[in-house]
């Protein structure tokens, strides 16, 4: 019996803690290409905060150094700023090291690569989500022999991202 199956159903939704009207059941249960229960509570998204300094050892093995992010661009103009220190900290290697990286950057301008990195030549990809910025970020200064967790990226209230 449908009923009995919808009342099934929806005392599941309330142990998985899914929110699910009765007619989104029978929706559900009327249509099974629907595509599944759909959650009725909207969900926080991960965090959207915009990065406003980091904290990298002047050198793979020295002390801390904190520098600001420029502007209000958010994680791309983060990731161009990570970049730039890098160009002044590893001139000799720098341009070897992030071509490497052939998803993130290119010599060339187009569509996909329309940032460029300083006047460095390489551009950027733009509009990486903010977790693939990050992602970036680490891999960049891994290349350059730092490690990982050196790299502290903090938001305008300090909190570490």
């Amino acid at each position: 019996d449908k009923n009995m199956l919808a009342e099934l159903l929806l005392g599941f939704c309330e142990v998985a803690s899914i929110q699910a009207s009765r007619e989104n059941v029978v929706r559900f249960l009327e249509e099974p290409l629907y595509g599944g229960l759909v959650n009725e509570v909207p969900t926080k998204s991960e965090t959207q905060k915009k990065p406003a300094s980091f904290l990298l050892p002047t050198s793979p093995t020295g002390n801390s150094g904190s520098r600001k992010v420029k502007g209000t661009k958010g994680w791309n103009n983060f990731l161009l700023e990570l970049c730039e220190l890098m160009n002044v900290r590893h001139a000799e290697t720098f341009r070897h090291n992030v071509l490497s990286m052939t998803d993130g950057f290119a010599e060339h301008e187009d569509l996909r690569f329309s940032m460029p990195v300083g006047d460095t030549g390489i551009f950027a990809k733009k509009g990486y989500h903010s977790r693939d910025v990050r992602e970036s970020c680490y891999d960049i200064v891994g290349r350059f022999g730092y490690p990982r967790e050196s790299l502290v990226i903090k938001d305008s209230n300090g909190a570490i991202l």
